[in-house]
């Protein structure tokens, strides 16, 4: 039985502070915990305090993807949105882009998340005077998320020069119209300022009803996450979403539906802990050294350690952090062998091979069907892979293309546990 709750993927999402993600997640967070803060002031019990909590986690997951889709502006992106040009999209981030995105990702969300809330996302940088069609409780929403967006902004600028940081928050403050008393009674309550800056989720003291998720609702958001760490590097544009669907492709040819949809999953999730692999070395063209291979290594390792305590996917992160062991007991973390091997593990190694042979990498273009699968095959007659899904992948080959590209922000997952 898998069991989901919103604070699981808030907890997921925490682990993007790392590297070129850390200013974003450390601004994400003093947005939650403040526009909690604020609409607790404003008025108590008005507002789900773990709904707007999310919300203001994810105001600007938007931008995050707006700056992935125009560093790459060399790639093909119209599988992303449905955008032709990258003058489109600049056109469209003057009329608060990233907001629009912000709020389409949690439309994915909208079984629990009301409408005034992704109305209020979406408008979180818009002045009062373009809200006047907007009902009041937009319009409270859509300045609380707002206002702590500035605070955040003004505390994180300012952190070398406290002094002035709160000089400006003053100065934001006296502006804000009838929220002006509110925030001021927020700021100046001393160990309440430690919890809004402290950079931690607090969710005990900012969240107060935890939601059960759908298995769709959690697909989507693992599927997001695994989408802004494969857009780090050009050379792994497609790569989770393209070893999800081999390793599905092969599994509904040997096992049934579920452990087929199982495997979907561990695809998914294969490669997360990369979030913490240096973009030099993911962008280093030629042979990484000893100390850069180990450091690439230590991805699924990362894979493990942010999954393992959510005890209903234990069976499917086991196979996500096996997908770089071998038969023979040479492959790593843990050096495991053939008697310790689940075929999920053997499949999602197989898929994940194949997958990365055929890809592009700053070293070498991406290989042929026939290159990739002599390769694979090598590795089987060595006793590395197990030649029985070797043997599936192969005759697989000769009937369709599985390299898949996201054809969509989001694309609709078909599963059915």
């Amino acid at each position: 039985m898998f069991e989901y709750k919103l604070t699981d993927l808030i907890k997921i999402f925490q682990n993007l502070r790392i590297n070129e993600f850390s200013d974003f997640l450390e601004h994400s967070i003093d947005v939650a915990k403040l526009s909690v803060s604020i609409a607790e002031e404003l008025a108590p019990g008005k507002f789900s305090k773990s709904i707007v909590y999310f919300c203001g986690l994810m105001h600007d997951i938007g931008f995050l993807l707006k700056e992935i889709i125009l560093e790459n502006i060399d790639i093909d992106k119209d599988y992303i949105l449905n955008y032709k040009t990258l003058a489109s999209i600049e056109e469209l981030d003057k009329k608060n882009f990233h907001s629009y995105l912000s709020a389409s990702v949690l439309k994915y969300f909208k079984r629990f998340i009301p409408h005034d809330y992704l109305t209020a996302i979406e408008n979180h940088h818009k002045e009062d005077n373009e809200l006047i069609y907007e009902s009041d409780e937009v319009k409270m929403l859509s300045k609380i998320f707002h206002v702590a967006d500035k605070l955040s902004v003004i505390y994180r600028v300012n952190l070398e020069s406290p002094e002035i940081g709160m000089e400006k928050m003053d100065e934001f403050i006296d502006n804000c119209g009838f929220f002006k008393t509110s925030i001021k009674n927020i700021i100046n309550d001393d160990m309440n300022y430690l919890y809004l800056f402290d950079g931690n989720l607090n969710l005990k003291r900012y969240f107060n009803v935890d939601i059960s998720l759908t298995l769709y609702e959690f697909m989507d958001f693992l599927k997001l996450i695994s989408m802004i760490i494969d857009f780090r590097s050009p050379y792994t544009l497609n790569h989770t979403v393209s070893v999800s669907n081999v390793a599905k492709e092969i599994a509904k040819e040997m096992l049934d539906d579920y452990d087929a949809n199982l495997l979907y999953m561990a695809g998914l999730m294969h490669d997360i802990g990369k979030i913490k692999t240096p973009l030099y070395i993911l962008h280093k063209e030629g042979g990484l050294s000893y100390y850069e291979m180990n450091i690439m290594r230590k991805h699924v390792g990362e894979t493990f350690r942010i999954f393992e305590n959510f005890c209903s996917l234990k069976e499917i992160v086991l196979i996500a952090s096996q997908h770089h062991e071998k038969l023979d007991g040479s492959g790593y973390p843990w050096g495991l062998s053939a008697s310790q091997l689940s075929i999920g593990a053997r499949i999602l190694q197989i898929a994940d091979m194949y997958v990365a042979l055929r890809e592009d990498r700053p070293y070498r273009e991406g290989m042929s069907v026939e290159k990739a699968l002599g390769i694979i095959e090598d590795m089987v007659e060595k006793n590395k892979l197990d030649k029985k899904v070797f043997d599936t992948l192969k005759n697989l080959t000769k009937e369709k293309e599985l390299i898949k590209k996201y054809d969509k922000f989001i694309d609709e997952i078909e599963i059915d546990f």
